[in-house]
């Protein structure tokens, strides 16, 4: 019953261009460590801390990971910051999000899953409103599969 809900909800978000809309995340394949530094804003080591809901308007909220940033490696990110799903919501998900009477979760296929606790060599960007925000492609793993990363 739960599954059957969320598809309603995710149907209803996506509005009727959902079908011509709707894409799993692609990579171009694995991205060299080298190539992924260069696409990235800042590269870093950082532990995830925890993950929060942040709301995002109406009744729309997404998922954040605060991490604590350990060694920057290129660019600045210092102390502890926050990584923000890199696919922005649209207004008209956000208003979409007011018809369902509890909250909304937006989150995609790209989004990167962190667990809280572990220590990772993160390739961020930054987002048009001047967050951080890192995908599956963007070359972030888990520190213990980034020593050609580290070289």
């Amino acid at each position: 019953m739960h599954m059957r809900k969320a598809l309603l909800v995710l149907l209803l978000l996506a509005g009727p261009n959902a079908a011509r809309n709707a894409a799993a995340c692609s990579c171009d394949g694995v991205i060299p460590p080298c190539a992924a530094a260069w696409r990235a804003d800042a590269v870093f080591i950082g532990t995830a801390v925890e993950q929060i809901a942040e709301r995002v308007g109406g009744n729309l909220s997404w998922h954040v990971t605060r991490v604590s940033v350990q060694q920057p490696l290129r660019g600045e990110p210092r102390g502890s910051i926050t990584l923000v799903p890199a696919v922005q919501p649209s207004a008209e998900q956000i208003a979409n999000s007011t018809q369902h009477p509890g909250p909304v979760f937006s989150g995609s296929s790209c989004d990167y899953r962190f667990e809280p606790g572990r220590r990772y060599v993160i390739y961020a960007t930054r987002t048009a409103d001047g967050r951080w925000s890192t995908t599956n492609c963007s070359g972030t793993k888990p520190i213990e599969h980034g020593a050609a990363d580290l070289e």
